[in-house]
């Protein structure tokens, strides 16, 4: 991998169907390369309405998900870490390892 700054998007996507084809989009014209994600549209559990040529993990439940959008970056789950409204990864890019970590919470008064 080129000797390039990473770009991160984070955005909550009240799981509508409209903003996962807008995501989309951004993160392919703006070169984005990771997506961090809270409440995305879903198909069961599984993010929907993205280019299959992006990687994604998810929580458990489907309520946090990470995308990847570069495929020179080496990436894990990491299951231990993940849970009904957290997912985990670990990205690995020109020698340097992150944890990539998203939460979708939503708290009552």
């Amino acid at each position: 991998m080129d000797e390039r700054t990473l770009r991160f998007l984070q955005l909550k996507c009240q799981r509508a169907k409209q903003v996962m084809y807008d995501v989309s989009k951004v993160v392919i014209d703006q070169k984005i390369d990771v997506a961090l994600l809270q409440e995305p549209w879903v198909y069961g559990v599984e993010p929907a309405g993205l280019p299959g040529t992006f990687r994604r993990f998810r929580s458990n439940s489907g309520k946090a998900a990470i995308i990847v959008n570069n495929d020179q970056m080496d990436c894990m789950q990491l299951n231990e870490f993940t849970t009904e409204n957290a997912v985990c990864s670990e990205a690995e890019a020109s020698s340097a390892v992150s944890s990539l970590i998203t939460v979708s919470m939503t708290i009552s008064i």
